[in-house]
């Protein structure tokens, strides 16, 4: 029996519109289904292909306004927060999803429907304390709040930013001065399937409490920690499942993460508790894509 779960995908884009493309048209044949866009504000050839492969499809939404995103950045999260609330003012939800325009589905939406139905009211996304030396090193993630990094806004300028940012590092080192953590922080990857509950928490939460937004600029890769922190610190606590539902390779290489290859298929599409994948490249491996999508739609037809 197919479980009647509408679910929001909210998905972070930046490149390969044809890639993205079909992520969406994997997703969106699917009732009860609505897809939520950000597309980097550097991006605008991306945006306008897809803007215009969706003109007509009321089940495909884009952010009212685009960031510029750069990896690991505020804006980064100041995307996934626009997601959210993009999302919550459209309609109700039973669960949201977090991707990329790099993800693809690993099984029906059906199945993954059906799994949120019999889990419902669990929130599943990977957290950690801060800090743990053992996930983020010597520093334990912590330095990714108590330092100030610049963002690395032009690419052709990158290393004069990353040579910036080890001068303010040192120079913070020097003076023996660390930003202070007002909060318990938690770690983990910041791609999610949370309920209704917890979305609402969230825009609930950042509503009352603007700092806690604020806190987040100049602080490097802080979007494994803007979540996880809110609702570790929540009466929601006890639903966090310690799971993102997802396959990701940081092992095999030659990527880290991999980029998924056919040689990957089997394992992707016969892993248990695990209905998305990331990362695919149209230019790697398009065939992978392909496959996935006759896969996850044949078995759906059956």
């Amino acid at each position: 029996m197919i479980s009647l779960v509408k679910l929001a995908f909210l998905i972070l884009a930046h490149r390969s519109p044809e890639q993205v493309i079909k992520l969406v048209n994997s997703l969106i044949y699917e009732k009860d289904v609505t897809i939520f866009i950000h597309v980097d504000a550097k991006a605008n050839g991306v945006f306008e292909v897809l803007k215009n492969e969706f003109r007509n499809n009321p089940g495909v939404v884009f952010t009212p306004f685009r960031y510029k995103v750069y990896w690991g950045s505020y804006n980064q999260i100041r995307a996934t927060v626009l997601l959210i609330k993009t999302a919550v003012q459209f309609g109700k939800f039973d669960y949201y999803s977090l991707i990329s325009g790099q993800d693809m589905p690993v099984k029906p939406l059906a199945e993954f429907k059906e799994f949120l139905s019999q889990n419902c009211g669990k929130e599943f996304m990977i957290h950690f304390k801060l800090p743990d030396s053992g996930n983020w090193g010597e520093c334990g993630g912590l330095d990714r709040l108590q330092l100030f990094w610049v963002d690395i806004k032009i690419q052709r300028y990158s290393y004069s930013f990353r040579k910036l940012n080890k001068f303010i590092h040192k120079l913070q080192g020097a003076l023996r001065y660390k930003r202070k953590l007002k909060y318990e922080f938690y770690g983990g990857f910041n791609w999610f399937t949370l309920s209704k509950e917890a979305v609402s928490y969230i825009v609930n939460f950042l509503d009352k409490n603007k700092a806690y937004l604020k806190r987040y600029r100049y602080t490097g890769c802080a979007d494994e920690i803007f979540i996880q922190t809110i609702l570790m610190n929540s009466p929601l606590k006890e639903n966090m499942v310690n799971e993102s539902l997802r396959y990701i390779d940081w092992a095999s290489g030659p990527e880290y993460p991999k980029i998924m290859r056919m040689e990957d298929f089997n394992t992707l599409t016969g892993s248990n508790r695990v209905y998305f994948a990331r990362k695919f490249d149209y230019s790697v491996d398009q065939k992978v894509i392909d496959e996935l999508i006759t896969f996850v739609t044949k078995r759906e037809t059956v």
